[in-house]
């Protein structure tokens, strides 16, 4: 096996391909879903904050599960990458399949 550079972990940008960056991109995506998930929940919360300062976390939080549109929009986001990430490994499978032939 090779070795990693041990330089490179405190690398930043690495120049890839077209095609390896969009893979990173789509890894990057659902390795921090959870996260992206937490941010995306956060910005709401303070944007209902704003329009209203008083009101109690709580009910801004009802509020927000309550909104079906936008709930459904996050795990719509959610599934959407999982959906890319399995089409890639399928393609991937049916391509390293054809060169065993």
């Amino acid at each position: 096996p090779v070795q990693p550079d041990a330089r490179l972990a405190y690398e930043k940008e690495f120049l890839v391909c077209a095609t390896c960056c969009g893979r990173v991109q789509l890894y990057s995506r659902i390795s921090h879903q959870k996260y992206l998930m937490y941010a995306e929940c956060s910005k709401r919360v303070a944007e209902k904050r704003m329009q209203n300062p008083s009101k109690d976390t709580t009910v801004i939080l009802n509020e927000l599960l309550a909104d079906e549109v936008w709930l459904s929009q996050l795990f719509r986001d959610v599934r959407h990458s999982w959906a890319e990430a399995e089409s890639w490994e399928r393609k991937m499978r049916h391509a390293m399949s054809r060169q065993m032939i």
